[in-house]
């Protein structure tokens, strides 16, 4: 009986019989990090701009710099975990199926 399960567990690809999993890494996430970047690259405008002054936008534009990277961090992150990407997500459904659980 174990030889059938095995060979039905390789037949089984993710993703082929309909199912979405979405991802782990939601849009919210993208959502906040990318209007907390815009937000500091506006008060970095206004503050060089409406408020003169440069201390407070040099802040703001490490914020924004910052936030960028951020960005940028967690965009990989996403991609490796996709089932179109790197397959992170794949690999731990895969390793589910095959223990049984």
């Amino acid at each position: 009986m174990s030889e059938q399960v095995e060979k039905t567990q390789e037949i089984i690809h993710l993703g082929t019989h309909g199912e979405n999993y979405g991802n782990w890494m939601s849009n919210p996430v993208f959502y906040m990090a990318g209007g907390l970047l815009a937000l500091a690259v506006v008060l970095a405008l206004m503050s060089f701009t409406v408020f003169r002054l440069t201390v407070l936008g040099v802040i703001f534009i490490i914020a924004a710099a910052i936030l960028l990277v951020l960005l940028g961090w967690i965009t990989w992150i996403r991609r490796q975990y996709a089932f179109g990407g790197g397959g992170m997500m794949e690999r731990v459904h895969q390793t589910i199926l095959s223990s049984g659980l």
